[in-house]
């Protein structure tokens, strides 16, 4: 699901439908005549004719630093233009779609024309989602770091053989009554990647900023990667193995609060 930027066109709602994993699956094993193996990125096709009131969304993904690029693109896009970090943020809600969760993805572009009001101007993204969506449990703001150069590999690991970005988790103390919650819910995402995928994550840093963690409990700030260290590529790959944690972090919280 994915909301433009404000004075673009509506949103775009991701639906996953038994009938639609159906007919994928029928493909991809050939049951159909004639039928031909579809690429692994394969998603689901985006349902815009169910209206937003009929979609229980759980997730908020969006980008204070929307304009962010990976090499050998410049740092940033300019004049307001969506960067990479946009990509690698479509990639973890369309992975997060394919394992049943619905998350709503914001793409407005919050750094520009001011880098340094990016975070005051993503609390209004935030809200209006929480108004619209109140079954939203979880927000996540996807960025890329910008390292100094810490030489080749640094951010790069290799999960199943494919090369991936490392991830760092970044929680806000200030300003936040809700900053122990949100540490406690990125410590659960880094118990489940080290068990899922040992080397993707980098660290979790709790940074003495306002990050937009006090709406809810299971806020984080999400780093894929960096400017110089990797490629979107890699990113991309990052984003569909964070959808798996996620999910499974997801479906912990969900077991835990029926007991």
């Amino acid at each position: 699901m994915r909301t433009p930027k404000k004075d673009g066109p509506g949103l775009v709602f991701i639906l996953i439908a038994l009938v639609v994993v159906g007919a994928i699956a029928l493909k991809v094993f050939g049951l159909f005549p004639g039928a031909k193996q579809e690429p692994e990125e394969q998603i689901p096709k985006i349902d815009e004719t169910i209206p937003p009131e009929a979609l229980e969304v759980s997730m908020l993904v969006y980008h204070s630093h929307a304009s962010e690029n990976f090499s050998p693109s410049e740092a940033n896009t300019t004049k307001g233009k969506e960067g990479d970090i946009v990509r690698v943020g479509e990639a973890l809600v369309n992975n997060l779609a394919t394992r049943g969760i619905l998350a709503v993805h914001d793409v407005t572009v919050h750094d520009y024309p001011s880098w340094s009001q990016a975070y005051a101007r993503s609390k209004s993204t935030i809200e209006s989602a929480l108004q619209k969506y109140p079954t939203i449990q979880f927000v996540i703001d996807v960025h890329r770091d910008g390292l100094p150069d810490r030489g080749e590999g640094y951010t790069i690991t290799k999960i199943d053989g494919q090369e991936a970005a490392t991830i760092l988790l970044v929680t806000g103390d200030a300003n936040n009554p809700r900053a122990a919650a949100n540490l406690a819910f990125a410590e659960k995402i880094r118990t489940k990647m080290e068990q899922m995928y040992p080397g993707l994550l980098r660290r979790i840093q709790v940074k003495h900023e306002d990050l937009n963690g006090n709406y809810l409990d299971n806020s984080v700030v999400v780093y894929i990667g960096d400017y110089r260290g990797n490629t979107l590529k890699q990113a991309l790959k990052s984003a569909e193995l964070l959808a798996n944690v996620l999910a499974a972090v997801c479906a912990d919280l969900k077991t835990a609060a029926k007991e």
